[in-house]
């Protein structure tokens, strides 16, 4: 795996560790965001700031960054066997099991 794409997953943990976590998601009514908006965030791209649901994704505005975005996915999805929104929201998923993801594609 990239470097680059390492220092993505470890600052798409450290905006979960600010913002907080949360499932169902992109955002919700108290600023906490998914894996998905995490990876967004730390690969360049952006979220609305209102709270909303699965259904309707986030931008990215710039080619190099969206790049940056799906490496990010493909390697989320190489190591659990699944999208990351969909693992994410898995009933039962833990922000410590999100984290522990980040930081182990991170090392």
């Amino acid at each position: 795996m990239k470097t680059k794409i390492k220092h993505l997953f470890r600052m798409a943990a450290g905006v979960i560790r600010q913002r907080g976590w949360c499932s169902k998601c992109f955002l919700d009514d108290d600023g906490r965001v998914c894996l998905d908006s995490a990876l967004r965030l730390a690969s360049g791209g952006f979220i609305t700031e209102t709270p909303s649901h699965h259904v309707s994704p986030p931008g990215h505005p710039d080619v190099e960054e969206y790049s940056n975005y799906i490496d990010c996915v493909q390697e989320v999805r190489a190591y659990v066997d699944f999208s990351p929104l969909a693992w994410n929201d898995k009933n039962g998923r833990t922000e410590e099991q999100v984290l522990d993801l980040l930081d182990g594609l991170g090392k």
